[in-house]
């Protein structure tokens, strides 16, 4: 799980979160994390029908109480769909362990290596990376 101050970064810099149950979130102090369950969720009194979430739970999720900790899977998927293609290594050496996080645009050469101490910090940091660059070029 990533950290409150890189789940604040990657806010900042523009992920969007479109709560789905079992995404995990830090309260906006940062000291305490949980994840959106069934019991968050908004029914139909009629019909049992499930159609979004608590108004509550909105009102958090837009006001920033809320802060959206992204899975590894999300955070690709969301690499991905900012149009960079990825690749992900386990990098062994004596007494440490490393992982590296290439990704690229064009996929002619590797735009960003980052290598962190676990796979998903080094995945947060080049979706923060990615993002940053979008919102860069699209002041372009």
């Amino acid at each position: 799980m990533i950290s409150y101050e890189m789940a604040k970064e990657l806010q900042k810099a523009g992920l969007k979160w479109n709560p789905e149950v079992g995404d995990l979130f830090y309260y906006a102090e940062g000291t305490k994390y949980d994840s959106l369950s069934k019991h968050d969720e908004k029914a139909s009194p009629y019909t049992g029908e499930v159609y979004g979430f608590a108004d509550e739970i909105l009102d958090f999720i837009e006001e920033g109480e809320f802060v959206f900790v992204p899975s590894l899977s999300q955070m690709l998927k969301e690499i991905k769909a900012l149009g960079y293609l990825y690749l992900l290594l386990f990098v062994p050496h004596a007494y440490l362990t490393d992982y590296l996080c290439c990704i690229t645009k064009d996929g002619s050469s590797w735009g960003q290596n980052i290598v962190d101490s676990s796979t998903e910090k080094a995945v947060a940091r080049a979706l923060l990376w990615a993002l940053e660059k979008e919102v860069y070029h699209a002041g372009d």
